[in-house]
């Protein structure tokens, strides 16, 4: 079985698996809302469901934060739009 992290930054969630970074989403905060800008998986790792990782860490971290989610990565917006849009807001 695959060991996998998240680490949450300053700007950033990454994802490691097995301690390879295989993606990330970069973000900003605003008030209560973070504002999710731009999701990359590397490109070997594609098809894998890291990137819906990725959002199911950015929906736990805003969940946790008491904080609603703008997307601005249509990725993500689209998503989130389809599977969980309460989280999503268009205001800051």
């Amino acid at each position: 079985m695959e060991n996998h992290r998240f680490d949450i930054l300053m700007n950033k969630i990454e994802l490691y698996v097995e301690e390879h970074a295989v993606g990330s989403i970069t973000y900003s905060r605003e008030k209560d809302v973070i504002v999710a800008t731009y999701i990359y998986v590397e490109p070997e790792e594609r098809g894998k469901g890291y990137a819906g990782q990725l959002i199911n860490e950015l929906i736990r971290f805003a969940g946790e934060n008491k904080s609603k989610i703008k997307a601005v990565c249509p990725v993500i917006k689209r998503n989130l739009e389809e599977h969980q849009s309460d989280i999503l807001t268009d205001e800051i």
